[in-house]
């Protein structure tokens, strides 16, 4: 497959399909260092206007290898990816980070989270809200581990725990 012509990144928030009012931008990268701070765990987040012809697991692995998420040493990088075309998201998560958030757990936050928001319009604050849970979850807030631990509930869609949101 071929390389997909990525853009440089600008930050923590990559808005290139232009989906997050400037509030939530700057809202979601000072929430995205207190994480850093506190966890080590890099996180990005990456809209574009569409994945050109990749699938959407495709294009978050090269974007994730070719900007580098994540200490090299520790494989802790988290990206969220956004498609404003294809109507996708991927969550891809170095493999330091499994323990804590897998693909599971990952698709929870994105059905119960991210979608509800999307299907509103409201991007900046789903995105917002998105990485404030996924800060939880690898923060270790008691409450949110234990929330997430009920794998059970999580059986639906969890072969990849990855869902298509149809409507925008």
């Amino acid at each position: 497959s071929f390389a997909a012509n990525f853009p440089q990144p600008t930050g923590y928030v990559n808005d290139f399909a232009g989906m997050i009012e400037q509030e939530w931008k700057e809202k979601t990268e000072a929430l995205i260092q207190e994480i850093e701070k506190q966890t080590t765990v890099e996180i990005a987040v990456v809209t574009v206007t569409s994945l050109e012809g990749l699938s959407k697991e495709e294009y978050a692995i090269q974007l994730a290898e070719q900007w580098g998420i994540g200490k090299a040493d520790k494989d802790n990088g988290l990206l969220l990816l956004i498609a404003k075309q294809e109507r996708e998201y991927r969550f891809e998560i170095g493999y330091g980070l499994e323990g804590t958030i897998n693909d599971a757990k990952a698709g929870r936050i994105g059905r119960n989270v991210l979608v509800p928001y999307f299907k509103t319009g409201n991007y900046g604050e789903g995105v917002y809200r998105t990485i404030e849970e996924v800060g939880r979850l690898v923060g270790g807030d008691p409450e949110t581990a234990a929330e997430y631990a009920d794998e059970k509930k999580a059986i639906i869609n969890d072969y990849t725990g990855l869902i298509v949101f149809v409507y925008f």
